[in-house]
């Protein structure tokens, strides 16, 4: 394995390895399971690589087993993958997964948004238009985007915490938070719950409380800090103290909402609609410039204000609002 510099003047090399997996970092994992930093020194050795799906999984050639990848970082080149995307076929597209996690019902009933498969098919069947509409546009620029829902038992905090490690990723969480208020004032977040009831809390919010009697807190003692370029947080509460546990840098930014309801509420049908046509926009290729996350913001707002009325709320972006999903 060799790695060259823009001159094409050998910079490393390492004998009897081949590159498998571009990293965001500069690096790169070999097909031995070693990891390599972008000064060619081994710096973790992860065991079988395996072959990684379009939906952050893995599987081994020959059997009908998948399982939780590995968290990688993967590069945001056009071939960060031998043989250019998961798929191997030589087909050099940017890929970008959107990872949605829905723990709870986000509707009440009868609506169909409580049913686990609801929750599935809305975002499966999305990521399928998604895909038919903006896989190659135009012609000179490739992208694909992968979306995986998350749903109930699928939504567990570990899953999301691994989400949230890798750059070339939008996370999404539409569900329910602990609130550090009681039942009758505003709520105000304290963690974000995930299936069965375990909610993830920033230690400093804490405080002297405890968890209600059949909640488990698990505690982040620095908060957040998230290598995913896009956060979209769609719950109640959510608002400076929470917001303040979130740490992010340049070319990052996360989605929050502006409640007008004195009780600092949203409604969770309305916040994954609003996902799905937040994604719409970032995702079309075929405006330009391509949207930055505030320009698609503020497009969302505008089309909930003049064709659905809703003025209980609004979407704001923290942080780098002038980035855009595809480069």
């Amino acid at each position: 394995m060799v790695a060259f510099d823009q001159s094409g003047a050998v910079r490393w090399s390492v004998p009897n390895e081949e590159p498998v997996i571009a990293t965001a970092d500069g690096g790169v994992i070999g097909k031995s399971g070693t990891r390599y930093d972008q000064s060619g020194r081994a710096t973790d050795y992860m065991g079988d690589v395996g072959t990684y799906s379009w939906l952050g999984e893995t599987y081994s050639i020959g059997t009908v087993h998948h399982r939780r990848a590995k968290v990688i970082d993967f590069g945001s080149s056009f071939a960060p993958f031998q043989g250019g995307t998961p798929s191997a076929n030589r087909v050099y597209v940017q890929l970008n997964q959107v990872h949605v996690y829905i723990p709870f019902e986000i509707g009440a009933d009868p609506t169909p948004y409580l049913t686990k498969q609801y929750a599935i098919d809305l975002y499966n069947d999305y990521n399928k238009d998604l895909n038919v509409k903006y896989n190659i546009l135009p012609p000179y620029k490739g992208a694909k985007i992968s979306m995986r829902p998350f749903a109930f038992g699928q939504a567990t905090y570990d899953a999301f915490l691994n989400s949230l490690k890798t750059a070339n990723r939008v996370v999404a969480y539409i569900g329910h938070i602990q609130s550090l208020t009681d039942i009758n004032s505003p709520y105000k977040a304290g963690g974000l719950c995930f299936s069965g009831w375990y909610c993830l809390m920033p230690t400093a919010l804490i405080g002297g409380q405890s968890a209600p009697g059949g909640i488990t807190w698990i505690p982040q003692p620095g908060g957040f800090t998230p290598q995913s370029k896009l956060v979209f947080l769609g719950a109640c509460g959510i608002e400076s103290d929470f917001i303040a546990q979130w740490h992010y840098g340049p070319g990052q930014a996360i989605v929050v909402p502006v409640y007008y309801r004195t009780k600092q509420s949203i409604d969770l049908p309305d916040a994954a609609a609003d996902l799905r046509l937040l994604m719409d926009r970032l995702f079309d290729l075929a405006h330009k410039p391509t949207w930055t996350v505030k320009q698609a913001v503020d497009d969302v707002n505008y089309y909930n204000r003049t064709f659905f009325n809703k003025t209980y709320y609004e979407w704001r972006v923290i942080g780098d609002g002038t980035i855009t999903i595809f480069k």
